[in-house]
């Protein structure tokens, strides 16, 4: 780092310096939520600003929040003299002598975070630093921890755009600048999650433009309203953005950039005809651009998810082979159709752009779900969690695939966190309850699943689990009146018609369980080995129960059909009833359980979207 360096670059200011210094005056005036929103933008914008995320350091609330942004600024450039000294005042990295102190050098403009008159630092430290960003930076983080007094739960912040920033200069439209590997680096371990993340460390999951990798040079006029134009893009006023790009036009009419971003603007006001307009402008004006491909496709998508959008994504991939969102989207695309096999490819070829992406593997995991390799999705979104903490349909999709691995209590944390936030999904609140109920806790299963019908009372899954949890608890007039509702919404529901029947028997009805059990759709389901088990057994437990002789002497078949099955199909516990009932013993049956078998949901839990960040 060199000895004395500038605040911000110098020369002609990019959109990021602009939003950078609006950020620092905000701060300046003492209007700490709007520093920390510019703060957010611009690291949404570029990820690896080492300068944005030590201010963002300095207008966060607690401990473990500097902690984080201070561990990315030192991420991003490991010689960061004053990121490495706020860990170490903040007691997450050991003194270093080649660290040292500094005497505070008030300047004028830093009057307004001047701290508290400090004690003498402890001698044998005698370099001193001379960077002022060292000076202004540790001035604030000393102010900041003075008045830090409740630490709360933590999930990291969402920063990644997940597409390369713009290279600096002039370069070629069908050329790209590749994304430069990132240095090495071992995050200090962070504190678990302890309470809810504050909502503000949660970017919105809407759609975000793609960021253009090149801009055409702009003069004159036509500059200032293009760097105008995107001072506002960068904000997030898309209208006045939109005006300020369409005056660019006027002055150049051959500006590419400026009609893109025009087109993108419009997506972001939901305004999809201008949008396929501008898009469509900007094609013409030079068919090499691959951006206007990608938009001209997502803008026709809003318009109709059904649109045929294959051309405009091909032509965006073959005129930029390394641009990964256009991979990306093209995968999106085949697995709206049913297309695993390519979207799967389309994903691999993401990854080799850019291996980090959180948001490829969360769509390799429902890929994978839907062709049925249920491991290789967990793994798959094991690593988009890892990847970004804070990417939230990652919590609902590791949920996901934790349940079809039948690893139920594992998918509780990711689940109360995804419903933490998103208090309107009826398939995440069902999942919930169920997972509530393998884990024993039947009240909070009934509390989520009660909400997940309330969202959607047509939902036989949730009905299911329902059931499951009111027999548990031995309420079996509600687990009936759940059974029944969730066999007229799925007719095919094996698991839910076995439930019934279990119902019956718990309410001291065993002759509708048996005639629930003879019926032909109960017998048709029953394909596995597993399901044949499941039949067998609790069609022999209603006969027995009938009681009569006839009753009794039909049992025995079902007893005898039971112990044909390979033993891996049956329950331990159903095999030694059943030789109870054959040979001799009593049995002690007990209809609220399962042995060993747990209630698999007919609906396929179903991919969701998350729009590219």
């Amino acid at each position: 780092m060199a000895e004395e360096e500038t605040w911000l670059p110098e020369g002609e200011e990019e959109a990021e310096n602009v939003l950078l210094r609006e950020a620092i005056e905000a701060l300046r005036g003492g209007d700490r939520a709007q520093a920390r929103e510019l703060l957010t933008r611009l690291l949404k914008a570029n990820q690896s600003d080492a300068l944005a995320w030590l201010w963002l350091s300095a207008v966060v609330e607690t401990a473990k929040e500097r902690q984080y942004c201070l561990q990315m600024a030192l991420k991003f450039d490991p010689q960061n003299v004053a990121a490495r000294r706020g860990l170490t005042l903040l007691g997450f990295l050991p003194p270093d002598e080649t660290v040292v102190p500094f005497p505070l050098r008030q300047r004028e403009w830093e009057e307004t975070l001047k701290p508290p008159v400090e004690e003498q630092r402890p001698r044998g430290l005698k370099r001193i630093w001379a960077n002022s960003l060292g000076r202004v930076f540790s001035v604030m983080l000393l102010g900041v921890i003075a008045l830090a007094l409740v630490t709360v739960g933590y999930v990291r912040y969402r920063a990644m755009s997940h597409l390369p920033a713009r290279p600096g200069g002039t370069v070629a439209y069908a050329t790209r600048t590749p994304t430069l590997t990132e240095t090495p680096f071992t995050p200090l371990p962070l504190p678990s999650l302890a309470g809810p993340t504050p909502l503000w460390m949660l970017l919105p999951a809407t759609y975000t433009p793609t960021p253009l990798y090149i801009n055409t040079p702009h003069t004159g006029i036509g500059r200032d309203a293009f760097r105008s134009a995107l001072s506002y893009f960068q904000k997030g006023d898309y209208v006045q953005a939109r005006i300020q790009f369409e005056q660019v036009t006027t002055y150049e009419p051959q500006a590419v950039d400026a009609y893109y971003y025009m087109g993108e603007c419009s997506l972001l006001l939901k305004d999809y005809p201008a949008a396929r307009a501008a898009f469509e402008k900007a094609i013409n004006l030079n068919p090499n651009f691959a951006p206007a491909y990608l938009g001209q496709a997502r803008a026709l998508r809003l318009i109709n998810p059904a649109a045929d959008v294959r051309s405009y994504l091909d032509n965006a991939v073959s005129l930029d082979p390394l641009y990964e969102a256009a991979f990306l989207e093209r995968a999106l695309y085949f697995l709206d159709q049913n297309r695993y096999a390519e979207a799967l490819a389309d994903l691999e070829a993401a990854l080799a752009i850019n291996p980090n992406d959180p948001l490829v593997y969360l769509y390799r995991s429902q890929v994978q779900r839907k062709m049925g390799r249920n491991e290789a999705a967990l793994e798959s979104a094991e690593k988009a969690h890892e990847l970004d903490l804070t990417l939230l349909p990652a919590y609902l999709e590791l949920g996901r695939a934790y349940a079809l691995n039948e690893r139920w209590l594992d998918a509780l944390t990711p689940l109360a966190v995804y419903v933490q936030y998103k208090t309107d999904d009826s398939e995440a609140l069902t999942l919930l309850g169920a997972a509530y109920s393998h884990a024993g806790d039947y009240q909070m299963a009934i509390r989520h699943l009660d909400r997940a019908l309330g969202l959607n009372r047509k939902d036989g899954t949730a009905y299911a689990y329902r059931g499951e949890a009111y027999l548990a608890l031995g309420r079996s007039k509600e687990a009936i009146a759940d059974f029944k509702a969730a066999v007229a919404y799925q007719p095919d529901n094996f698991e839910a018609r076995i439930g019934l029947a279990r119902a019956y028997i718990l309410d001291g009805k065993p002759g509708n369980a048996y005639l629930e059990l003879l019926k032909g759709e109960t017998t048709r389901l029953a394909k596995t080995d597993a399901q044949k088990a499941a039949l067998y057994y609790w069609t022999g437990l209603s006969l027995e129960q009938i009681g009569d002789d006839s009753s009794r002497q039909a049992a025995r078949r079902e007893w005898q059909n039971l112990l044909a099955l390979p033993e891996s199909a049956v329950p331990v516990e159903w095999r030694v009833e059943a030789e109870k009932y054959l040979y001799g013993g009593s049995p002690t049956p007990s209809p609220t359980k399962t042995p060993t078998r747990t209630l698999t949901p007919s609906r396929t839990p179903t991919s969701s979207r998350t729009p590219r960040q």
